[in-house]
């Protein structure tokens, strides 16, 4: 018997508890979360490419788990991902939009909730407006979507310090 979708993104959300290992696991386990949660952050509205959001959770992947990433911020990231996913009964990617907003507009009642929510949104918008080399605004998307030009000169290495 084949996996639903659905019970896929479940289970994938599920596979580690996110406070056992920062490893490739963790990372395959958080991607349907983040995309969850990325989602429903910046729903299909016109003006807003789908293609942009899409690429937000493989940028915020590898941006938490780069060497040069701050550590405190990066554990305090995870262990929201972790709330979220346990807090939720490992259930938020397949609930409907009302049930989500009303779960993330409870955490942000509190401060450690909305200090969260503050920096996920800081990850988000880092990978719309970040250089494509990084991995997020795949094909210069964010900058079209918000009218912009990247910075010069545009970068011909990603990460050159680490």
């Amino acid at each position: 018997m084949a996996l639903s979708r659905r019970d896929f993104l479940w289970f994938a959300s599920m596979l580690t508890p996110l406070s056992t290992l920062y490893g490739k696991s963790v990372r395959l386990s958080l991607f349907p979360l983040i995309g969850s949660v990325t989602q429903h952050l910046f729903p299909d509205t016109k003006g807003f490419p789908r293609e942009a959001v899409l690429a937000i959770p493989s940028f915020i992947l590898s941006t938490l788990f780069h060497s040069r990433y701050d550590a405190e911020i990066r554990h305090f990231m995870l262990k929201g991902f972790e709330r979220l996913s346990f807090g939720t009964g490992g259930h938020f990617v397949l609930w409907s939009r009302e049930r989500r907003e009303d779960y993330l507009r409870q955490l942000e009642q509190e401060e450690e909730g909305k200090m969260w929510l503050k920096q996920l949104l800081i990850l988000c918008f880092e990978s719309l407006l970040s250089d494509p080399i990084y991995g997020g605004n795949q094909e210069a998307l964010g900058w079209r979507m918000f009218q912009i030009e990247g910075g010069k000169p545009r970068p011909k290495v990603p990460y050159i310090y680490g």
